[in-house]
Order: C-alpha cells, then structure tokens, then sequence
C-alpha cells in the first residue's frame, strides 16, 4: 500500500514545478480557484453556456422550417449574452482575466468567427455569384482565424506558453506515456459513444459528415491534417480546458461545463443537440486528465492532438 502511495505521489511531483522555477516566475502551477465559483463561475457558465445553448435549442426546434436562420439568431444573441458576462468578469478583475489565461475561452469564442466572417464577406464582394464556400477555402480559414487566436492568447498570458515549453523539455518522457494512455482510453470510449449515439439516431451528426467532404484531394487532406492535428487541439484546449478551468472557480464544477462546453461546439452550429451524446466521452475524459496533471494543458493538447491523429488516419484510410 505504501508504495503505491509513494509512486502516486512521485508521479504528481513530477507533472507539478520545481519550487525554485515558480518563485523565479517562469512557470506557475494551475490555480483550480482562481475566482469564486459561486459568484464569477456561475456568472461565467450561465452566460457562456447555459443560456446560449438553451436559446439554440429552443429556437432550433421551434423554427425547424428555417433553421439556418434560426442558428444565425441564437448564434447573435449567444454572443451578445456571453459578451456580456464576460464584460462582467473582466470589470471585476482585469488583471487576473488576463494574466491568468482566462481570456482565452473569449478569444476562442469570439476572435475565429468574428475573423471567418469577415473573410466570408470579402470572398463574396470578389465573387457575388459564390453560393458556398469551397472546402479548401473553409479549411484555409479555420486555420488562419484559429492561428491568430492563439497567438492573441499566448500573447495576453505568456506563462501559458512559458509553461507548455517547460513541459515538452522537462517531461518529455512523462508527457508521451501519458498522452498514449490516456489518449487510448478517450479513443476507445469516443468509439463507444460514437455507436451508442448512432443506434440512437440511426445516422451520424452533420458535423462528422462534413469532415468527408472534399477528402479525394490531397490538398484537402493537408489541409484539415493541419486544421484537425495541429491547430484545433491547442485553441479548444487552451480554451475548454485551461480557460473554463479557471473561470469557474472549482475543478468538479468546471469538469461538468467544459464537458458540456465541448460537446456543444461541435453541434451548436447545426443545431443537432440528439447527437450531444457522440461528444459527451471525449471532453469528459480530457477534462478528467486535466484535473489529474493538476491542470497543465500541455498533456491535454497533445492528448487531444493524437486522438484527431488516429481519428484523421481511420477517416482518410476510408476513402481511399
């Protein structure tokens, strides 16, 4: 019994600093209380999710028959009501929303889309006859607009960074070991979930169907590669784990809304909330990994990174 305590605790010491290197101010341990659950974390998952997704749902269903302006309204007024608690949270505590990486679930909220648009719009003052958007150009913009957002937060919270490359060079062999396990067990259980929501809906949601979209061309493949491997886990990360962890002031009740968080930005768009069971495991279990490296997001990027890695390779593999 004792060693396995022993073993435990070598395992958290080697995940958490080295003393000397926080009080230096090069990295910081993860604070799971930043701000106080019951007044800013509330405020946080009520305006951030809560109401948002509820007004998606509601509106959704209500106008079946013009959906797609359905989705473009509750998508505007999420905004407006997320915008405002962040405002919000931000008066209260400037300094802390920033240094703390917090701001970076807004980036990721606000930041891409605002950029997407504003590319969609020019797109078709160059071509007015453009009725949609060509895959490639979608992919291409995904990746722009996510790119940016993080620099804009590695930017607003250096020690994020400073912490993400203490890990890779530190724990090399730790971070492996740990993003294989755990990355394994997600899959696995992505797996599950994905077959339990397909008996249940018959079918897949709209979100994993527009992934096979324009996979005949090598230049697509690249590109969602680059979209789905590389860039898509840092900022859903550094957003859905790192960013929600901190805003709600408690690591239980930041578990349930980034699970809930995660598995909403996947469908919200679409306004298919019967598929929420297909991403329910996957944002569960990274946020369970989050909590147990005491809340380095280094090992739920990579995480997240190598289950896209494996969900990429099956994905192509069948359409060749």
């Amino acid at each position: 019994m004792d060693n396995i305590e022993n073993t435990k605790v070598k395992l958290v010491d080697k995940i958490k600093y080295d003393k000397t290197l926080i009080k230096e101010g090069f990295v910081q341990n993860f604070d799971f209380n930043t701000y106080d659950h019951k007044k800013t974390g509330l405020i946080f998952i009520f305006t951030a999710i809560i109401f948002p997704f509820s007004i998606n749902i509601l509106l959704s269903y209500l106008f079946a028959d013009h959906k797609q302006y359905a989705l473009l309204a509750s998508q505007v007024i999420g905004w407006i009501i997320a915008a405002t608690g962040g405002i919000i949270i931000y008066k209260n505590e400037k300094d802390k929303f920033i240094r703390t990486g917090a701001i970076g679930f807004y980036i990721f909220l606000f930041l891409g889309p605002v950029i997407s648009f504003i590319i969609s719009l020019v797109l078709g003052v160059i071509n007015p006859n453009l009725t949609s958007i060509p895959i490639e150009v979608n992919f291409s913009v995904q990746i722009i607009a996510q790119i940016i957002s993080i620099y804009f937060i590695f930017k607003a919270s250096p020690q994020t960074l400073k912490r993400i490359k203490h890990t890779i060079k530190k724990q090399t062999k730790l971070l492996v070991v740990i993003v294989l396990l755990s990355g394994l067990i997600i899959i696995l259980a992505n797996v599950a979930f994905s077959q339990l929501d397909f008996l249940i809906n018959k079918k897949t949601s709209s979100n994993q169907e527009s992934l096979l979209q324009g996979l005949n061309k090598w230049w697509n493949m690249v590109l969602m590669f680059i979209l789905v491997v590389l860039v898509a886990p840092v900022i859903e990360e550094l957003a859905t784990r790192h960013g929600i962890f901190t805003l709600c002031g408690n690591e239980w009740l930041s578990l349930l809304a980034s699970t809930l968080f995660f598995a909403g930005m996947h469908i919200q768009a679409t306004g298919e909330w019967n598929h929420l069971l297909a991403y329910i495991a996957p944002g569960f279990l990274l946020g369970l990994l989050f909590i147990f490296v005491n809340g380095n997001v280094t090992y739920a990027i990579f995480a997240h990174s190598f289950i896209n890695l494996v969900s990429f390779i099956l994905l192509v593999g069948g359409t060749l």
